[in-house]
């Protein structure tokens, strides 16, 4: 009875300091979210990444390239804001801060 009593003790103790972990992140989620949504709605420009060997010995980018960079940095941008989601979701606050800081990233967000 004793040893019942203890494990129900402990699985509150873990579920409670999961969700506290999680609700801390959800915060810094839902707001870096808002913000890039914001930041979407009011712009015309997209998610950047890092410039490409092509650009830096001048060479002026093709529409198709220009088109295929922004897909591929969305596409990132977009996955590290599921890594976010899922480490969220684990409850996990290191890996969510670090994933949301990544995508923060993509947008120049602070």
């Amino acid at each position: 009875m004793l040893a019942a009593l203890i494990v129900s003790v402990l699985m509150v103790s873990h579920v409670d300091a999961t969700s506290a972990r999680a609700t801390a992140c959800s915060a810094a989620l839902a707001k870096t979210e808002r913000q890039i949504a914001h930041l979407k709605s009011d712009s015309l420009e997209g998610p950047t990444t890092a410039q490409s060997v092509g650009a830096q010995l001048h060479r002026q980018p093709t529409p198709a390239a220009v088109k295929s960079a922004e897909r591929k940095a969305e596409d990132n941008f977009q996955m590290t804001l599921a890594q976010a989601r899922e480490a969220n979701s684990r409850g996990d606050a290191a890996a969510c801060a670090r994933a949301l800081n990544r995508a923060k990233e993509f947008y120049g967000v602070q």
